[in-house]
């Protein structure tokens, strides 16, 4: 990674799903809030917990965070979103939504897992495992 931080997005709060993103300065150990989130009017994902997130190389100067499905306020999604992590403060970072944008597309999905295989625009995301959200959540 370009840059030492630990990016967490989403969760539960056994109360509400969230849609935030909060980034860890591995050198200070200091946290920082990331973009606003949509639940504040910004463009980005909705809220939600049980998605898969993995940080994609893009080029040797461009890294995105990518987030794929999980449970929202809605049920099952099968939305994908990047996150440019690159660079700049954290809470200036803007999402963009790359849902179907390309191939097949995996169906919606809650409780699973990914990993991206390769570098640079070659890559694949691999999402693996799961469930369609009929029986709950995670």
């Amino acid at each position: 990674p370009r840059r030492p931080l630990a990016i967490v997005y989403g969760g539960w709060n056994r109360t509400e799903h969230k849609g935030d993103v909060w980034c860890l300065d591995m050198e200070s150990w200091r946290w920082h809030p990331g973009p606003p989130h949509k639940a504040t009017g910004a463009a980005g994902p909705c809220a939600r917990t049980d998605h898969a997130s993995v940080l994609w190389q893009a080029s040797s100067e461009v890294e995105c965070m990518l987030v794929f499905g999980g449970h929202t306020p809605s049920g099952s999604c099968d939305e994908l979103w990047s996150l440019d992590c690159s660079g700049g403060a954290p809470e200036a970072w803007t999402w963009i939504d790359e849902t179907h944008r390309h191939g097949p597309w995996p169906p919606k999905r809650t409780s699973h897992a990914a990993a991206i295989a390769g570098y640079g625009p070659s890559a694949s995301l691999v999402v693996v495992g799961g469930q369609d959200g009929s029986l709950g959540e995670g």
